[in-house]
Order: structure tokens, then sequence, then C-alpha cells
């Protein structure tokens, strides 16, 4: 299977690029409308790449699942600092049921 983008212009009223991008796949080709918000100069290889994966999204061609990233250094950082700023849910003395006696009731006149 492989991917080509063809036709790409800048729609300035929109942001955005603006491409038809086609997929080979068994001989065939399919041909999808992509679109992407991004700056008038954003480098055209990242632009070709951004405009591939939307097509390949919309393509129903089955593709492999990407394995799940493993966490790193800064995720185990992060989790540890946010333990440590909560390490727990604290106790609320208020009463949450409305029919708890201790909980006034309000009375209309």
């Amino acid at each position: 299977m492989q991917a080509k983008v063809v036709s790409v212009r800048y729609d300035a009223g929109l942001g955005a690029f603006e491409a038809r991008v086609d997929v080979e796949r068994d001989g065939r080709s399919f041909r999808y409308p992509c679109r992407i918000a991004a700056q008038e100069s954003a480098p055209r290889d990242w632009l070709d790449a951004a405009l591939t994966r939307q097509a390949l999204a919309m393509s129903d061609t089955p593709r492999l699942e990407a394995p799940a990233p493993r966490a790193g250094l800064l995720q185990h950082l992060s989790d540890a600092f946010a333990r440590a700023l909560h390490p727990r849910r604290a106790l609320s003395n208020i009463p949450v049921r409305a029919s708890d006696p201790r909980r006034p009731q309000a009375r209309l006149h």
C-alpha cells in the first residue's frame, strides 16, 4: 500500500492546507480529500506526513495496532509528584444524605 499527496493548496481564509491523497491498495487507487490546520510556513515533510496519516485513517485498510508507549521517567515523576500533593482524599464531616437528622431541612413558607 502506498500513499501519495497530490495537489496541495493553502486556504488563507481557513488557515489550513487542503490536498488530495491517493492511496494505492491491491492495484486500485482511492482518493481522499484531506485538510490540516497549520501555518503557511509549515514544513512540507511534516505536512505530507500529517495528510497521509489523515487519509490512511479514512481508509478502510486494516492496519497493525501500534504498541502502547511505555511510561518514561517523566511520567513516573509526574505520577509521584501528584501522589505527594494529593496522597488521599480527605473525608468530610458534612453529611451528604438529605435524610440525615443532623442536616437542617429547608422550610418553605
